[in-house]
């Protein structure tokens, strides 16, 4: 996290953004395949999209006013993190707070259910996240591939041609 800085200036706080933004389109089945009514999940992502293409300053409630119960417990784990992520999202608009909820994206995302309810998958999405997510938001974009549990982790020779480093010739 301290190579993409602190989210104190434009660029480094859109990536820290589009890294919570990536996580949270990879947690946003869990919620639908729970509640397939629910839209909160769209308002979000509709809100995120339009702070990314005009920026602006969000006041630091603005999460807890969209999501006033948010620690209470649900009836299921995997969706409680799930929309825990999306809530972090939203902290990830105010530069002040954009660290700290970066952080706690990743530790529900990882050690978590709300992407995947596999223990054995974490190591898969910490991968993911270090192959997708971060190179995407350091050029920020989204991700290309959203994590699900048919991931698979790119051969070596792939990553190598996907981050510009030159094989040499054998």
């Amino acid at each position: 996290m301290t190579a993409f800085g602190m989210p104190n200036d434009a660029i480094s706080h859109q990536r820290y953004v589009y890294m919570a933004y990536g996580i949270a389109l990879a947690a946003k089945p869990t919620i639908k395949h729970y509640f397939p009514e629910e839209n909160k999940t769209d308002i979000i992502q509709g809100i995120v999209s339009c702070w990314l293409k005009d920026g602006g300053e969000i006041p630091e409630t603005w999460a807890d006013t969209l999501f006033p119960h948010i620690n209470k417990i649900g009836k299921y784990q995997a969706t409680d993190e799930a929309y825990n992520i999306f809530y972090g999202l939203l902290q990830t608009l105010n530069t002040k707070i954009a660290y700290n909820a970066i952080l706690d994206i990743l530790y529900d995302a990882i050690t978590g259910d709300a992407i995947s309810g596999f223990a054995a998958a974490g190591r898969d999405m910490f991968n993911w996240w270090l192959i997708e997510v971060i190179p995407a938001a350091y050029c920020l974009k989204l991700p290309s591939a959203l994590y699900s549990g048919k991931w698979e982790f790119p051969p070596l020779s792939k990553c190598a041609e996907l981050s510009g480093v030159n094989q040499p010739n054998n």
